[in-house]
């Protein structure tokens, strides 16, 4: 499960649970971040989890090697890219007002997913 060693996915995840806790605990409101980081943030560390995920199956039912070197291609995530923003943007600001659409979070969710392929996507046995 080389995505739990990557130093970047950690900082996505890190950065995203502070901004969380700042925005949400502590109310401390900065409007960038509280419009752009969680698009921005959210897709490599849901990717990461869906990652891990399907790697721990494949390790415990198919093969450690493949397991060890499992990675998306990039029309996976491009495709899972595109059904989060539709379902976040789209979809949560239907069913609630506490979400609201804003076309500028599609830009962070796909720059989210180009962080992904970039630094975190890689096999175990290409470091």
């Amino acid at each position: 499960m080389s995505v739990l060693k990557n130093k970047v996915w950690w900082i996505c995840m890190l950065l995203f649970g502070a901004h969380q806790i700042a925005q949400y605990g502590l109310f401390i409101n900065i409007p960038f971040l509280d419009n752009y980081a969680d698009p921005f943030l959210g897709i490599p560390c849901l990717l990461g989890l869906v990652l891990i995920e399907r790697s721990f199956f494949l390790d415990i039912y198919v093969n450690r090697q493949i397991a060890k070197d499992y990675r998306f291609s990039v029309l996976e995530v491009i495709v899972i890219t595109t059904v989060l923003s539709i379902l976040f943007e789209e979809g949560f600001s239907r069913w609630s007002n506490h979400f609201t659409k804003d076309y500028w979070d599609y830009l962070g969710y796909f720059l989210g997913a180009v962080v992904f392929l970039a630094f975190i996507n890689k096999p175990a046995s290409s470091k």
